[in-house]
């Protein structure tokens, strides 16, 4: 069986808009690249904690107004009368990562450092989901480095408020009192030298690292990966 890529399209996600609006704009990217309506039934990753088995968005930030709480499979379902299968973003991420081991029971533990910091965790060759779907949320997990700061999740000490791209950005605003406007500019200072830089960086990489350490030891996965944008921003970080 071959997988092929057989149309592409891309909008922008009305996120202030509401749900409402974020399903009717997936309806309509589904319209643009099925006009026929040859498909028969539609996939979709989303942010957010999503639990597959009802197909509803169980916990979000407000990255998307009003997301929690929306019944993302139903909601699309209805809208192109097309069954609907649901997932987290990561997770489905993380799926073609499992599906690669050379042992179909293969064991996986994914990192997603970006924006935020999400993950998924596979045992035995199954994705995990947990209650709600909350399995893999790892940058919720509490990280020595960030003790005392505040998560976007209104909780304090997460791994998240130091290891994302915003987190580790804002780590070096706190040590020199000024703000930079993207990571990639706290990353050429780095690699230009500056200790402040540098330090902002190797703390929010050593905080990920510790995490993933103690994960890989109480599950035993075959394989780490670690994606997302963070770790592309040069060989400091890895």
């Amino acid at each position: 069986y071959k997988r092929q890529v057989l149309a592409r399209h891309t909008r922008a996600t009305p996120a202030r808009e509401g749900a409402a609006a974020v399903l009717d704009a997936l309806a309509g990217a589904a319209a643009e690249v099925d006009p026929d309506g040859l498909a028969s039934l539609i996939g979709i990753a989303a942010a957010g904690v999503v639990d597959p088995r009802g197909g509803m968005v169980t916990s979000a930030t407000d990255s998307i107004r009003g997301w929690a709480g929306t019944a993302l499979g139903a909601g699309l379902a209805d809208r192109t009368g097309l069954p609907v299968a649901c997932d987290n973003d990561v997770r489905a991420t993380a799926g073609p990562e499992l599906a690669a081991l050379a042992d179909s029971r293969g064991s996986l533990l994914y990192a997603a450092v970006g924006t935020g910091v999400g993950g998924a965790l596979a045992v035995d060759g199954r994705m995990l989901h947990g209650a709600a779907g909350i399995a893999g949320h790892l940058g919720h997990l509490p990280s020595p480095e960030a003790a005392g700061l505040p998560c976007t999740c209104g909780a304090t000490g997460h791994l998240e408020v130091i290891a994302s791209g915003p987190g580790i950005t804002a780590h070096y605003a706190r040590l020199t009192g000024t703000r930079p406007d993207r990571l990639e500019t706290v990353a050429a200072r780095a690699a230009g030298g500056e200790q402040a830089a540098v330090r902002a960086i190797t703390t929010g990489a050593t905080a990920a690292g510790r995490v993933l350490g103690g994960l890989a030891n109480a599950l035993g996965p075959d394989r780490v990966v670690v994606g997302g944008g963070v770790p592309r921003i040069g060989a400091l970080y890895r």
